[in-house]
Order: structure tokens, then sequence, then C-alpha cells
């Protein structure tokens, strides 16, 4: 198959190029000044300046030549956002000390951004010259069909998302999910697709299932991503960033520098930052997946483990709403990739796992706590396994069995030392112990006591495990039964594949050592859901599984494949190879209506229940009107939140979430029994309590969040309104 590919570029090339850029970039800037910018000129050029030049410069000062294709961008990427992330840490920390009182406001951060492009340049240009004729980007394109239909493929969503947002109509939106659908089938029957056709599939389909629901309304919608919102645009606004104030969020660098940066260098205003680069970056976790399962199986299973990862619904749901986890799991993935990457140097391995760790610490502290969970025990796993001791006990005990592959015991090379591990929970204690009065620390040991006060009484109950809780609930309708039975056959799957992989010498897996140990410890994490007593709840089991997923969605394909195996052994003998030929296809069509369940069109197309925000008008999610933004703003600005320190602004468990996008540190949701809220606060409720004359909110019993609907006119007995906007009002 013909490709299109980047060839070897020599420095000045490299340069040329990148400085061109450059001058675009500086070029629009200058235009915009003197009110004849270009429409869309300096964002694409600050994106592409900000995300792409600096990784490039630095894989050539540190001379890393060997990275290709997949890695080659996943390392690019992950290395600019890092670089960014560090340098604007010690530019915030810096700057102050010399008269720069703002330096992540837009004109310092211009500055800064460009003196830094223009060095590591110099940098990069000097040490190419000095190697001599240097290989670039080896990236192969596919040509022809594939290639048009895979890039037009995130522009139709985008066309989907505007018919249903101006005109009202999901027709668009509907016919993309179901071509999405049918990708996985084409691609079992097509023998000879390319592996680059894979790659930039997987890519698509993940930056298509993003957008279609994050640009469903003109504001940020979602629980999480209304308190990042608020830290973000507080850095930009400040133009400084306060590693002082309470809250996890805001020690998180992927929200506090990665904002006020692309913000104030691509004049964007945060909430585009968050819909449209956010979920650019996390599209790029699927496309690490792919080259990762790749590596281990074959193209075609790496691609359908990467498909049912981007299949389950939190990945383009929940996970839109948690700006700071999306970039946190792309730092997780390129840990994984250098890890695997034989390529690399011992030194330049131990140097970027360095680097992506830190990114992964300061980008969402959850994430970290539950890798080093599953980290610690594995390499514990994999040290146990290395004993020659243990090592004749497994060839005594299962030398009988031919087809045993002996995964962990085998001659593979550990990958992951115990100094990793070290230097990981070093960074957690020093950054955590720094940032915002050690916040994230306390979480953490809150989760565990509660996890370990209740253990002997509460273990495998329902009401204190959100996971148990989630499988034992009836459904509403017949057809979110199935929905339910497709769930757990895909779990179940997934255990029957992680096991077979040493059984099962056939299944032809090269899983490295550090991975399958990996992924044990999180299938383990997902039985500790279920199990343990407030422990799923902390995260939330939806994110739990997805956050597992990364490490063990290539396990479902092995797991399918040993059923067919089963279910055509006894044709084996009428016809070798039945179990891939009827495999392919099978798993091809699972896959197609796994994702058509989780995006809500079945749901849709037979108006049972709908689930998607995307595809059905939905006022159980929080997504906000313009109105509903202007109240909330003008609340905030009325008060002037920036000088009080009390909780005085409440909603309920939907409206408040559009104030905490403006006030988060003052914000709260209304109580569901006795006084709702303090006498001296302000009420602000949205169009669905205003048309509903009701107030939702939510209690607990134990682990499980309990709805809690109130009259209108009760919570708001006494008080008089202060604003009315239509869809938006506010009392005091």
């Amino acid at each position: 198959m013909p490709v299109l590919e980047i060839h070897r570029w020599s420095w000045q090339r490299f340069v040329t190029v990148s400085f061109s850029l450059l001058f675009v970039f500086w070029g629009s800037v200058f235009l915009e000044g003197m009110g004849a910018g270009i429409p869309l000129l300096r964002p694409i050029a600050g994106f592409l300046l900000l995300t792409f030049v600096p990784g490039l410069c630095l894989l050539r000062i540190m001379e890393i030549r060997s990275a290709r294709g997949a890695r080659l961008v996943l390392y690019t990427v992950g290395l600019s956002l890092i670089f960014w992330m560090v340098l604007g840490f010690f530019v915030n920390m810096l700057l102050p000390v010399f008269g720069v009182m703002s330096p992540l406001a837009g004109p310092s951060v211009l500055l800064w951004a460009s003196a830094a492009l223009v060095l590591l340049l110099v940098v990069a240009a000097v040490i190419d010259r000095r190697a001599g004729v240097v290989q670039a980007p080896g990236i192969s394109l596919p040509t022809g069909l594939p290639l048009l239909f895979f890039t037009l493929l995130p522009l139709l969503t985008g066309l989907g998302v505007h018919a249903k947002n101006v005109w009202g109509t999901n027709v668009v939106l509907m016919g993309i999910v179901l071509m999405i659908a049918c990708i996985p089938i084409l691609m079992a029957f097509w023998r000879d697709a390319h592996e680059e056709v894979y790659a930039l599939a997987i890519f698509s389909i993940a930056l298509s299932l993003l957008l279609h629901t994050a640009l469903i309304s003109g504001h940020i919608w979602g629980w999480d991503i209304n308190e990042e919102l608020y830290f973000g645009t507080l850095a930009a606004q400040n133009g400084i960033w306060d590693h002082t104030l309470y809250s996890n969020v805001n020690a998180m660098l992927s929200i506090v520098m990665l904002i006020p940066l692309y913000s104030g260098f691509c004049a964007l205003a945060p909430v585009w930052v968050f819909k449209l680069v956010y979920p650019f970056f996390f599209s790029l976790v699927p496309l690490g997946l792919y080259a990762a399962y790749r590596q281990q199986t074959s193209p075609l299973a790496g691609f359908f483990g990467a498909f049912f990862f981007v299949s389950f619904y939190v990945f383009f749901i929940e996970m839109v709403q948690l700006a700071r986890q999306q970039v946190a799991e792309l730092f997780l993935v390129l840990i994984v990739l250098t890890f695997l990457d034989q390529t690399l140097e011992r030194s330049h391995r131990a140097f970027l796992m360095a680097l992506f760790a830190f990114g992964l610490v300061t980008s969402h502290y959850g994430l970290t706590y539950l890798f080093l969970l599953t980290l610690v025990p594995a390499i514990l796993l994999l040290i146990i396994a290395e004993r020659d001791a243990i090592k004749r006990f497994v060839r005594r005990v299962l030398g009988w069995w031919d087809r045993f592959c002996p995964v962990l015991t085998g001659k593979g090379v550990r990958m992951i030392s115990v100094s990793f591990v070290l230097l990981f929970c070093a960074l957690i204690l020093i950054w955590y112990l720094f940032t915002s009065e050690a916040s994230a620390l306390r979480a953490a040991a809150e989760i565990g006591e509660n996890v370990l006060s209740s253990l002997q009484d509460e273990l495998f109950a329902a009401d204190a495990s959100q996971g148990l809780h989630i499988i034992l609930s009836t459904t509403e309708t017949p057809l979110h039964e199935l929905y339910k039975i497709i769930q757990l056959i895909s779990q179940g799957l997934i255990a029957l594949g992680l096991i077979s992989i040493p059984l099962f010498a056939f299944l032809k897996s090269k899983f490295s050592k550090d991975y399958y140990a990996l992924s044990i410890m999180f299938l383990g994490l997902c039985v500790a859901g279920i199990a343990l007593p407030y422990f799923s709840s902390a995260l939330n089991t939806s994110r739990l599984y997805q956050i597992s997923l990364i490490f063990i969605s290539p396990f479902l394909v092995f797991g399918a494949m040993v059923i067919v195996g089963l279910i055509t052994r006894p044709f084996t003998k009428m016809r070798s190879g039945m179990a891939i030929l009827w495999g392919r296809p099978l798993i091809a069509l699972f896959l197609a209506i796994f994702l058509l369940f989780n995006t809500g069109f079945i749901f849709e197309a037979t108006d049972d229940g709908p689930t998607s925000p995307a595809l059905s008008e939905l006022k159980e999610y929080p997504i906000f009107s313009e109105p509903e933004v202007v109240g909330a703003s003008w609340l905030v600005a009325m008060t002037d939140d920036l000088k009080r320190t009390d909780r005085y602004l409440y909603g309920d468990s939907t409206s408040w979430l559009v104030v905490r996008g403006f006030a988060a540190m003052n914000s709260w949701m209304i109580s569901a029994e006795g006084n709702h809220a303090p006498s001296d606060s302000y009420l602000f409720f949205g169009d669905q309590n205003i048309k509903n004359q009701s107030v939702s909110t939510t209690t607990f019993r134990k682990a499980v969040r309990i709805p809690v609907s109130l009259p209108l006119d009760q919570v708001v007995m006494g008080r008089g309104k202060i604003y009315d906007g239509g869809a938006a009002v506010v009392f005091r």
C-alpha cells in the first residue's frame, strides 16, 4: 500500500520550518494588534508551536533518533507538555523576584514562551549540526480513501454537533456514530490493511467521539471541569499561580499552567481550550494504547483493544468533564510506551520515565495514587517471580502443560526498576506536600482511613460499595438490562483473557513482564472496587474501571478468542484456522454493538430511556444555556467573590456547578435536610428549577448517592429575588 512519508530532515530544514511557523505566529499577533487579524491563524500557529516544536527539539537535543510513527507523536506531545508545565512553574516562582508580578498574563506568556522556543531551536540546531544528517519525523500516513475518510471524520462530527445545536436534529450525529461502529467490522475483513491505517483510524475515531460530546454547548459542561475552569482562569486572570490555595485541583500543573499558556499564547478563551485542545491531547491516549497493544499482540488485535477502550462511555462522556485526568492518562500511557520501547538506550528510558512520572504526579492525584497502588505490588510480584526457586517450582507444577507460556517467570527482562518506584514515591511526597497545603495527601489519608475502618464490618456490603451496588441494581427496561449484560460479558472476557495468556501459548501474545504484572494488579483494583467499602466511590466506579482499561483492554480480544476456539474446536479437523476465521468478525461485531449501546445510539433509536447528552435532550446532565452562564457570572461579579473566603453561593445539584466555574472556593450545594443554606447566602437556580418549580439535591446512604427533590418555594421561603434573567434567578 503506498504511503506518504516524511523523510530525513536536515537541521537546516527543521530550524527553517520552525522559525517560519514562529514568524507566521508573530505576524498574526501584529495583525491582530492593528485590527486586521486573520481568523484562526494565531490559534492554529500557536497550537502547533506549543504542542510539537518543544518536543521535537528535546528529542533532537537528547539525540533520541529511533522514535517512529505513533511513538514519535506521543513522545513529541508528551515532552512538549512537560516542558511547558515545568518551565511555567519556574517562571511563576522566579519572575516575581525580578519584578515581573504577572508572569502568566497574556503579554508575559507571549514573550517568555517565544524566547523559550527560540532557545530550544538554537540548541537543537547546534546539536544536530554536530551529528550531521538526522532522521526527522518518521511518520507514514495512508493515502487515498482511508486518509480522506479518517481526516474528514472529526470535521463531519463537528458539523453534526452544529446541526444538533442550531437546528435540533441529531440525524447527522446518529449517522456518524453508526459509521464509527461499522469500522471494526470493515477492519476485520480488510486483510492487507497497513499498520498506519489502524493508527490513523483509532486516533480519528477517538477524536470524533470526544468532539461529539465536548461541543454540545457553548460553555463547558459537567462536574469537576467547572472547578478546573475556575482555577485555570484564576491563574490566567491574576497572571500568577497561587500554590497555597487549598484545593486538590489547584495543585495540578495540568490545569494551572496549561490553561494560562494555551489561552494567552493562542488567544483562546479557557472554555475553548477545554473543548478543543484537551480533547486532542486525550485522543492521543488510545493512539498510544494501540502502539503498546500492537507491539505485544498484532495490528488487528491492537486496534480491537484500543477500539474497545474508546467505546466505553466514560471515555467520551465522563472524561470530557475531567481535563486534568485527560492529561494524566496521556502521561501514564507515555510511561507504558517508554518501558516497552526496546529501541531506547537505558539512560534515555530512565530519563523519559522520570519526566513522564513527574507529569503524571502534577496532573491528577487520583490516577497517581491508583498507579502507585498497582505499581508497588506489581514490582514485588516480578521480583518474587525472578527468584530461581520460584521458576523451578513453576516448571515442576506446570511442566506437564505443553501449552503453558511463562509470562512472569520467562526470560524477558524487567524494564521497570525499583529505583523508578522510589523516585515516583518521592515525587508524590515532595509535590503534594509543597502545593495547596498538602490537600492531595490529606484526601488520600481520608480515603484510606474510611476503607480500613469499615473493612471488617462492611466488606462486600452493597450500600458501602458503589461497584457492588451498580452490579446488583435493577434496570428499567429489558433493553437496558441487555446493555448491563453486555458490559458484564466484556468484563468476563477480559478476566478470561488475562488468565488464559500464561495457559495457552497458541494465543501468541508477547506481553512483557511489567505490562502483564500491572494488568493483573489493575484487574485486582476492579475487584477491590466491588469488595472494599468506600473505595470505588472515592473516585467513582466507572472512572476506576476506565483507568483499569488502559492496561486490561487488549485481554478482551484474547478472552473472546478462547471462547471462539472452544466453540469451533469440533470443526478444526474439517478446516484449520476456524477460530481465527470466525473470531475476527465476531469480535468486531461485538465491539460494534458495544459502541452503539455505550453511545446511546440504540436507546435513542428505540426511544427506550435515552442516555446520551449528545444525541438526546437530557436534563440530568449539567449542561448550561447562555442565560444561566450570564446569571452565574453576574452573581459572582456582584458579590465580589475574590475578597471573600466563606461559602456563600448555593445552588441545587446541577445549578451550583455553573456558579462553581466562577467561584469554586465559595460555592456549595444546598443541603437536603434542615436549613438548606445559611440565611445570609445567595441561592442560584437555573432553567430546569424554574420550569419544574423544584430543587434537586442529594443525600447518601453510606456510599450510595440518593437523589432528593424539594419544592422551590420551600427552599426560598423568607428570601427575596434579586436577579431574574429568564432562565436563571438569584435569591437572597
